[in-house]
């Protein structure tokens, strides 16, 4: 399938979402991604806020949930500390803490959480937010600087109507939802991150707006691809790719996640338990093209052709599929007042993706020899039929933190090489004129020393070639300078 003419798409369309069920546990815990509160002053010029050539205009206000600044703000208010199992039995005191001045920004949406009665959420910065923005954004704050915008999702209560509804309110409600997502992004780009690189991260609900955000307003925009370190968007279906390849679904420039190091790639999956001998049974939503999240107007690819990508984060992150879950334990269970609350899983839980016919997932399973201390969580998110979507993203949080932090080394190390590389550049420009201002006057001095005969006219000649042969050298080390700050930014450039 080539690329749509995505601006162009009719706002019509239907998403199936049979199969999909959410308990009250369920909805305050994990689903999640960025988030965070405060009305965006008028609009400034692209100068005044930091803005890059080519940024999209921002809308006249943005309410957040995680912002840098805010009171208030889940994603950094709290202790990131807490303790760590390892499968020997062992403990280890977990002392994670904020990044002080990070480089990198990061924007999340999360998935289905509002309790409010109405199709679509307000603004409001409720509760449940927070929770889940704590549990899947807060320690991303180790790394970067977070921004979780409140948007107007379609709520719990949408999803008990969608039968009735019919396909245009249906669509009527992922497009408020959507639009609301796309106002916050380009606000985000123009006002907050200030042309620093960003990891967009969302599950769910949340992961299927980013997926079409990312097909309609990065995968063409050169600009805003080198801009993006990365894309973690578990728990949808809405990011596909041809059976068995990394490229060439509904993007056409971002691949998936080969490297754990990798700039300008995307991951996605789904998790479930225990399915590799079995495959996923006929009514699982997760992991399928036909079911589940559909965030496009357009119709469904065919999954005879393509499947719904599966990129495994405990292999990009060096633990060779050894998964480290990392969960706020007290905000899931709704226990209030523990001072480190973060529990973290080393080495008894392996994940590898998993395909069959016509569905492609992350198997997670109790690895030999590995610690069950954390199974009875399993119980308070087992959902879909053996998936575990609630936690699609705390099972391997550890992981993705892991991944995270070294991409957007990479992307500062690239992003420093380049302004390296262009002031060694200038520098040999300017230091090129001025040989050439030099063999100039060394030249003129020749000859009236060769004209003139005197002691005089002899010697300022010498001193002009001695300035000459400074100002060659000079040109020669900047040339050096030059061809290794250019090898550097090969060596971090994005794929």
């Amino acid at each position: 399938m080539g690329r749509r003419d995505r601006q162009s798409r009719l706002l019509a369309g239907w998403w199936s979402f049979r199969g999909f069920g959410l308990g009250p546990v369920l909805v305050s815990v994990v689903f999640a991604l960025m988030a965070g509160a405060a009305v965006v002053p008028a609009v400034a010029s692209a100068s005044e806020r930091g803005a890059l050539v080519g940024d999209p205009e921002p809308p006249a206000k943005t309410v957040w949930l995680c912002k840098p600044g805010i009171a208030d703000n889940p994603c950094l208010d709290g202790s990131l500390g807490g303790t760590r199992y390892l499968a020997s039995g062992e403990t280890a005191t977990l002392d994670y803490r904020p990044a002080r001045r990070p480089e990198v920004t990061c924007f999340y949406v999360y998935p289905t959480q509002s309790t409010q009665s109405e199709l679509n959420a307000d603004l409001s910065r409720d509760q449940e937010l927070k929770d889940v923005a704590i549990n899947q954004a807060a320690q991303f704050s180790r790394i970067c600087d977070v921004y979780a915008p409140v948007y107007r999702q379609y709520t719990n209560q949408a999803l008990g109507q969608l039968e009735t509804l019919g396909d245009s309110g249906v669509a009527e409600i992922r497009d408020i939802a959507y639009e609301s997502v796309l106002s916050a992004f380009r606000d985000f780009v123009a006002n907050d991150s200030k042309g620093r690189g960003f990891v967009l991260l969302g599950h769910s609900q949340g992961a299927s707006h980013l997926s079409r955000l990312i097909d309609e307003e990065i995968d063409p925009v050169p600009a805003l691809r080198k801009r993006m370190i990365s894309a973690i968007v578990p728990g949808s279906n809405n990011i596909y790719v041809p059976k068995g390849e990394v490229i060439g679904g509904n993007l056409e420039n971002i691949p998936a996640c080969t490297a754990g190091d990798q700039l300008g790639c995307v991951m996605a999956w789904s998790i479930y338990r225990d399915r590799a001998a079995t495959g996923l049974p006929a009514n699982a939503s997760f992991g399928r093209l036909g079911t589940g999240y559909w965030v496009y107007p357009d119709d469904r690819p065919d999954p005879d052709t393509y499947e719904v990508l599966c990129v495994n984060p405990a292999d990009l992150s060096g633990s060779n599929g050894s998964a480290s879950p990392l969960v706020n334990l007290p905000v899931f269970l709704q226990q209030a007042g523990v001072s480190d609350p973060w529990t973290e899983i080393v080495d008894s839980y392996s994940v590898e993706c998993q395909s069959g016919q016509d569905s492609s997932w992350l198997d997670l399973k109790l690895t030999p020899g590995g610690l069950p201390n954390f199974e009875f969580v399993f119980g308070q998110i087992n959902s879909n039929l053996g998936g575990l979507h609630t936690g699609d993203i705390n099972l391997v949080l550890g992981d993705l933190i892991e991944i995270a932090g070294r991409q957007g080394g990479r992307y500062v190390n690239w992003r420093n090489a380049v302004e390296r590389s262009k002031a060694r550049s200038r520098a040999l420009v300017r230091s090129r004129a001025a040989l050439r201002k030099a063999t100039r006057k060394a030249r003129k001095a020749r000859s009236a020393c060769r004209s003139a005969r005197t002691r005089s006219s002899c010697r300022k000649a010498r001193a002009a070639e001695g300035q000459r042969k400074r100002a060659r050298k000079k040109v020669q080390r900047l040339v050096g300078a030059a061809k290794k700050a250019e090898a550097e930014v090969k060596l971090y450039a994005p794929a």
